[in-house]
Parts: C-alpha cells; structure tokens; sequence
C-alpha cells in the first residue's frame, strides 16, 4: 500500500513539475511576445507621429502658400481700389475746371474783347522767374493780343482760397512766372460752380471777376459792379 501512494506521489510531482515548466515556458513566452509587440507599437507610434507631423509641415507649407496668395490678392485688390479712389478724386477734383475752361474761352471773345486767342492752357505749370524752387500751377490762361485772363478754379470757394487768389493779384506776383505778359493787362477771374454771396460781394470789392453757374451756362456775375474799362467788346 505505502508502495502505490509513493508512487502516485511521485507521478503527480511529475506531473506537477512538468506543468509549471510549462507554465514558465508559456510565460516566458508570453513576456517576449508582450515586448515585442510593445516594440513594434512603439515603432508603429513613432511612425504614425512622424506622419502626422509631416502631414502637419505640408498643411502648414499649404496653408502658409495660400495665407501668402491671399495676402497678396487682398494686397493687389486693395491697390486696384486705391488707384480708382484717387481716379475718381482727381476726376472730381478737375471737373469744375474742365467746365470752367471752355466758358474762360467764350468770354474771352464775348465780354473781353479778344479778336484772336495766342495761347490757351488749363493747368499750367509754371516756375517762378526770380525763384526757381518755386512751381505754380495756374488753372486757365488765355493770351491775346493785348490781354491775358488769369482763371482760379475752386470746387469749394473758401475764404481762405479767396484771399490768396486776392493777394496774389494785387501783388502782380503773376507777371514773376509770366514776365513776357507784363505789357498785357491782367484780366484776373475767380471760377466755382456755386457762388455764394459773400464770395461775390468780395471779389467784386477788389475788382475780380466772379464766375458761377447762371441758369445752365456758366458766366461772369458782376461783369457790370466790376466796370473793368477797356474790356468790353465794341459795339458796331
């Protein structure tokens, strides 16, 4: 009896022993292939980033090329629309002269008694004879045989523009850009689409001829107060 239970003692220390080799070998097993597989996560991982961040570049790189087209568009678009502005304003701002212009001419002949026109300039620009740092840009000449008439043109006649055009008649400072019309009697003209009366009664003071829009033509509004002698045309 005490024969057999030794022997099966022993057969289940075998058995026993073999088991939990087994077991070790499984674990052990086990332990390579959880590193391995953390390894090759790992890789996975550092591929994957390596992808995003890449991915990441060339978004980055796309987007950096269309901020910079956009910028440009917008800068380009921006400048279209500057240059129309000032177009526009420049357009606004020689408009009254480009009506005034041909109304100086018709009065020359009309009310002046031009028999010929020898020069006429819409904004001329001229330098100052004793001081040739000094430019000046005059809006309408016009040159004849013995007169010449000095057109001011302003949108918006303010008193300020009035006063200048008033000092710079009565100091003849013209004839120091025109000399060779220093013979010539000076026929000075201040020109606004809209005349206000405290303008007018102004110029007409100091013996300048005013002219704004009467009716729908452009004319001369105190050609009588201002009773210029020698500048009416002979009647037949």
């Amino acid at each position: 009896m005490q024969t057999v239970v030794e022997q099966r003692v022993d057969t289940l220390e075998n058995v026993l022993e073999r088991f939990i080799t087994s077991t070790n070998r499984a674990l052990l097993r086990m332990e390579n292939g959880i590193r391995d597989l953390k390894s090759e996560l790992e890789i996975e991982a550092k591929r994957l980033d390596q992808k995003i961040a890449e991915q990441d570049k060339r978004f980055k790189e796309d987007m950096d090329v269309k901020d910079d087209k956009f910028r440009k568009e917008m800068k380009a678009e921006a400048d279209r629309m500057n240059k129309k502005w000032g177009d526009l304003a420049n357009k606004m701002g020689t408009l009254v002269e480009d009506i005034v212009a041909p109304s100086i001419k018709r009065a020359a002949f009309e009310l002046f008694g031009f028999k010929r026109i020898d020069f006429f300039g819409v904004r001329v620009e001229k330098t100052k004879l004793n001081d040739r740092g000094i430019q000046k840009e005059f809006d309408v000449i016009v040159v004849g045989e013995d007169k010449v008439i000095l057109n001011e043109t302003k949108s918006k006649p303010s008193s300020e523009y009035v006063k200048e055009f008033i000092d710079f008649i009565k100091k003849e400072e013209f004839y120091d850009y025109f000399p060779d019309y220093k013979e010539k009697k000076l026929i000075p003209v201040f020109s606004t689409l809209y005349m206000t009366a405290d303008v007018l009664k102004r110029l007409t003071k100091k013996r300048i001829l005013a002219m704004g829009m009467s009716d729908s033509v452009m004319t001369v509004l105190n050609y009588d107060e201002c009773r210029f002698r020698g500048l009416r045309p002979k009647r037949k």
